[in-house]
């Protein structure tokens, strides 16, 4: 398989590194994927880094760790042409899509699919790509990207931006972002590096293994950051009362809108006293991710893992979420 790079020479002044996604639990996950990179170690040098990273903050300082996919990407680009890895059918048809797009969607509706789609607990899928009735005027569409990029930067100077960097034979549904979006980051003075940026599956890995999530969990003050409830609530804090936290604390959140929404901490009586965060907040979590900087541990962007945590068939349908002895 060719580099990524032989089709986008350009990326190599943003992120310098394509390796192999190698892996010790996960090998048969990612047999045949590569990951562009900041850091020239190999990649299970730098999942130890990424673990290490985590344990050395629990219970002592604010650490956020943000995953960064197509829908965070396509929020900051727009609509993109497919990739250049893709055959000419194929591209040709997305850009005669994009063209249509351009001419009957404007930018503020693309903005409304984003940041108010909705999460759906039943399905467990975001209808982020449904397209909202809100309009946005042409300062109101910068003001929320310009928000979005803040907390961006603030997240990368305070933690790890996990972005989803990682393809293989097939073209990825996110390396047609990657050039603009990096080249955005960039424009913003949001430079990434081996410390702040990470693997986008680094996240899904890391809480899949029983040995990294008995380390956070075991003894400790937990607090969950979701809209789930009912008896899905009830299993998430199921799975992880497996490994003996000192609590658990649930703080609900909307289902939609997250990007707009103040958490209200003394409303729910929540201490500032926890060793671990988990949160599930959809493509609005970097607006709730600042705000629980008042935390001294670290904020995971967990996502998809409470899906799992609620229903464990649900690992072998997302990358990243099965080790090899169960796969």
């Amino acid at each position: 398989m060719y580099s990524i790079f032989n089709y986008y020479p350009e990326l190599k002044k943003y992120i310098p590194y394509n390796k192999k996604f190698s892996t010790i639990e996960f090998k048969k996950t990612f047999e045949d994927t590569y990951t562009l990179s900041y850091s020239q170690n190999n990649n299970v040098e730098d999942y130890e880094k990424f673990k290490n990273l985590i344990y050395d903050n629990i219970g002592k300082n604010y650490f956020p760790v943000m995953r960064i996919s197509d829908g965070e990407m396509l929020l900051l680009t727009s609509f993109q042409n497919e990739s250049r890895r893709s055959n000419l059918k194929k591209r040709l048809i997305v850009a005669l899509k994009n063209i249509y797009k351009s001419t009957f969607y404007n930018e503020d509706k693309h903005l409304s699919s984003h940041i108010f789609g909705n999460f759906d607990h039943g399905t467990g899928k975001s209808e982020t790509y449904r397209y909202s009735a809100r309009q946005f005027t042409k300062k109101e569409s910068e003001n929320i990207k310009k928000k979005f990029i803040n907390e961006l930067k603030f997240v990368s100077n305070n933690g790890i931006l996990a972005i989803h960097y990682s393809y293989s034979e097939k073209p990825s549904i996110v390396e047609k972002y990657w050039l603009k979006f990096n080249l955005i980051l960039n424009t913003n003075f949001i430079f990434l590096n081996e410390k702040n940026c990470f693997p986008f599956y680094f996240v899904y890995m890391f809480l899949s293994e029983s040995n990294s999530l008995n380390r956070i969990i075991n003894k400790k003050k937990v607090l969950c950051i979701s809209s789930a409830d009912g008896s899905k609530r009830k299993n998430i804090m199921n799975k992880i009362y497996l490994y003996d936290p000192v609590k658990i604390t649930w703080l609900p959140i909307p289902t939609s809108k997250t990007f707009f929404y103040n958490l209200n901490l003394s409303e729910h009586n929540i201490s500032k006293n926890y060793d671990i965060v988990f949160l599930a907040a959809g493509t609005g979590k970097s607006n709730i991710i600042k705000q629980l900087s008042i935390y001294n541990c670290p904020i995971i962007d967990c996502g998809y893992i409470f899906e799992v945590w609620n229903n464990e068939t649900l690992k072998f349908k997302r990358v990243g979420c099965v080790t090899d002895d169960e796969y």
